[in-house]
C-alpha cells in the first residue's frame, strides 16, 4: 500500500511540475485520420502495416509540431488521404513507359488543418502535400533501416516550414 501511495504522490508531483514550470509545456498537435481504411496508399495493406504507417505519420506531425507550434496553441490536423504518385519510368531495353514500383513513388497527402489559440482559429486551410524532390534525394538502403519514413518526414518538415515559419529541425 505504501508503494502505491508513493507512486501516486510522485506522479502527481510530476504532473503539477509539468503544468507549472515554464518551458515544460509542449505544443498540442492533434492528428485525426478520416476514413483511413479507404486511403489510396493503405487500402490493400494488412491492418498491422496500416497501423505502423499511421502511427509514424502521427508521430512525425506531433514531433515536428513541437518545433513550430507554440505551447499555448492547438494544431488540429485531419489527414484525408494518402496516396503514391504514379510516375512513369521507361524500360531501357524496350523504351516503353510503365508505372514505377511503389517504393520509388513519392507520397501525396491530403490534409486540412486549423491552428487555434485562446479558443480562436488563427489559420484554417486544406493542403495537398507532396515532395517534388523525392527522386532527386535518394536515401541509401543502409540509411533507410535507421531512418524509416524519412521522405515523409522531410515532406512534413517542409510543409511546417512553409506554413508556420522557418524554425525547421534537422532530421539527421
Amino acid at each position: 500500500m505504501r508503494f502505491s501511495a508513493a507512486l501516486f504522490i510522485g506522479a502527481m508531483l510530476t504532473f503539477l511540475a509539468s503544468a507549472v514550470l515554464p518551458g515544460s509545456a509542449q505544443a498540442d498537435v492533434r492528428v485525426t485520420f478520416i476514413n483511413s481504411y479507404y486511403y489510396s496508399d493503405l487500402s490493400g495493406k494488412p491492418p498491422d502495416k496500416r497501423e505502423v504507417t499511421l502511427s509514424e505519420v502521427r508521430k512525425a506531425f506531433v514531433d515536428l509540431g513541437a518545433h513550430f507550434i507554440r505551447p499555448d496553441q492547438i494544431l488540429k490536423i485531419e489527414v484525408l488521404d494518402m496516396q503514391r504518385i504514379k510516375l512513369p519510368s521507361s524500360d531501357s531495353a524496350t523504351g516503353s513507359a510503365h508505372a514505377s514500383k511503389a517504393e520509388a513513388q513519392p507520397l501525396r497527402m491530403e490534409i486540412q488543418y486549423a491552428l487555434q489559440q485562446g479558443g480562436k482559429t488563427l489559420v484554417q486551410s486544406r493542403d495537398s502535400l507532396s515532395d517534388a524532390s523525392y527522386l532527386a534525394n535518394p536515401i541509401p538502403p543502409e540509411a533507410k533501416k535507421n531512418r524509416g519514413f524519412i521522405h515523409m518526414k522531410e515532406m512534413l518538415r517542409d510543409w511546417y516550414t512553409s506554413t508556420f515559419g522557418d524554425s525547421a529541425p534537422d532530421l539527421q
